[in-house]
């Protein structure tokens, strides 16, 4: 076989193959994988470290948000003590000053009162005055005078009759 004749020239190459090969293996031993290393080393500290902040970011986060919810809770807590103060204050305003009308209405309906029944006597004693010519008038033209002792009587009457319909 004429190829593996050339023995020689295979000794040559094995010889190169292998120094190639190793000179390979020492710059990956010694350069190559030492500076990948470093590298992943310092992105794995680099990781490290930032979920190290992240983690002491999201306490502070919380411990901030359980602040908020504290202050909120005191300021809801002050603004609703506040909206009932003003609102006792406001129904005690409403309160006085109802009265103060409601005094001001009695004493007029009072005044009111007292001149209504004034108006009532003076009318009912003007009606008595003004009514008794024509009850004379009616009995003299029915009876032709045979009933003028019952004319006090019809005027009594007529007087019952007017109280008793100013009541209802």
């Amino acid at each position: 076989m004429p190829q593996l004749d050339q023995t020689d020239t295979y000794l040559s190459q094995i010889f190169w193959l292998i120094t190639s090969f190793g000179l390979l293996y020492l710059m990956m031993r010694y350069v190559l994988i030492p500076r990948l290393r470093n590298i992943l080393d310092a992105r794995a500290n680099q990781i490290a470290s930032d979920l190290e902040r992240a983690s002491t970011a999201r306490q502070d986060a919380v411990e901030v948000l359980a602040a908020y919810e504290r202050i909120m809770s005191g300021a809801r807590h002050k603004s609703d003590a506040l909206v009932r103060e003003a609102f006792e204050q406001h129904a005690l305003q409403v309160k006085n000053e109802s009265d103060k009308l409601q005094a001001e209405l009695d004493e007029k309906f009072a005044g009111v009162e007292a001149r209504v029944k004034q108006a009532r006597d003076a009318a009912l004693a003007d009606l008595e005055r003004s009514v008794q010519p024509l009850i004379d008038e009616v009995l003299d033209k029915s009876s032709d005078g045979l009933v003028r002792s019952s004319k006090t009587r019809v005027v009594a009457e007529i007087r019952d009759h007017v109280q008793k319909q100013q009541a209802q």
